[in-house]
């Protein structure tokens, strides 16, 4: 928490700001800048991890959509009495998913 979060009146944002997410060289510091907008999202300062953290920071909004998308094919997985699961429906809509899951986290992580 900052001050600003502390504060009574703060009222945090509805939604984030849209994607996708690039990095830029800064002189000091690597820019997160929201690609349609030109708009910083972040600025992650120089060290041995900066690379790492601006890729995991830039892939943010790709892994949280990834995210809702496959909580959100796990919410609609049928299960039968006894417990049978409709393996074959769960299979076709998961193969992209897991697809656009796995771009995500090559992004945060390449």
């Amino acid at each position: 928490m900052n001050q600003v979060t502390e504060h009574p009146e703060y009222v945090a944002p509805k939604i984030n700001t849209p994607g996708p997410w690039v990095i830029e060289d800064g002189e000091f510091c690597a820019y997160i800048v929201a690609g349609n907008k030109a708009e910083v999202v972040a600025e992650v300062p120089e060290s041995e991890n900066q690379v790492a953290d601006a890729n995991l920071i830039a892939a943010a909004p790709e892994l949280l959509e990834s995210l809702k998308r496959l909580v959100g094919l796990l919410d609609t997985v049928r299960v039968y009495p006894g417990g049978m699961v409709d393996m074959e429906g769960l299979f076709q809509v998961a193969e992209t998913r897991l697809i656009n899951a796995r771009a995500a986290i090559k992004k945060a992580q390449p």
